[in-house]
């Protein structure tokens, strides 16, 4: 089962993407469940190191230029989607 990505103003389909429902959600949820006993094994040091890792990557990637494909896909034009990221980071 898939969703189809918009466009917004010609309500173009860009792409199709798995859709998620209950059974992969429950599906995640024990994945979940079951990797944290070994999440909890790790050292809080070393978590705080790996959860730091997490989050300067994530921040490198706020920090990337807008795509145009991303500014096409949110319906506004890279120099205003530029200045939304601004605002939420």
């Amino acid at each position: 089962m898939t969703l189809a990505v918009l466009e917004p103003a010609t309500e173009r389909v860009l792409a199709e993407i798995p859709r998620a429902g209950a059974e992969e959600a429950d599906a995640a949820v024990a994945r979940a469940r079951s990797a944290y006993p070994a999440w909890r094994a790790v050292a809080p040091p070393d978590r705080a190191r790996l959860l730091h890792r997490l989050a300067d990557a994530l921040a490198a990637e706020r920090r990337r230029p807008p795509s145009a494909a991303g500014a096409t896909r949110e319906g506004a034009g890279a120099n205003h989607r530029r200045g939304d990221e601004r605002r939420t980071t």
